[in-house]
């Protein structure tokens, strides 16, 4: 008589991982899209406020490097700028990759602190959903 384990390796082969251990963010990179930050007239105290949003608000993993971008030239930080129009301010035009709830969320939260400090900002989500060749 032989006994079959109830112990399955398929999904975390299939998943790339080589482990049974799941991982907690497959659902969320599924559903992963690019979207364009774009901030003009930022006062700078308010720099590390938008930095903190952006970490709590986009916990799943993004897309490392957009497809088509060398690696060694890939923007690896958000890349902020001296403001041309508004003085003791910072812009920014960083693209992001993220599920698309957290996005939004984000996106939600910006508008909010924008409209409430008077800089400008707008966070286009695309509808383009990224594709990671593993």
């Amino acid at each position: 008589m032989t006994q079959q384990s109830s112990c399955s390796t398929t999904p975390a082969l299939r998943d790339g991982y080589g482990t049974t251990t799941p991982n907690p963010f497959a659902a969320a990179q599924a559903d992963v899209v690019y979207a364009r930050l774009h901030i003009i007239g930022l006062p700078v105290t308010l720099r590390p406020v938008v930095e903190s949003a952006m970490a709590v608000c986009l916990p799943t993993p993004g897309i490392a490097v957009p497809p088509g971008v060398d690696p060694l030239t890939a923007e690896w930080c958000t890349r902020w700028h001296r403001s041309d129009t508004v003085p003791r301010a910072v812009d920014c035009d960083q693209l992001l990759s993220g599920a698309r709830k957290e996005l939004l969320r984000l996106s939600r939260l910006l508008d909010g602190l924008g409209s409430a400090h008077e800089f400008d900002v707008e966070l286009t989500v695309s509808d383009i959903q990224s594709t990671e060749d593993g």
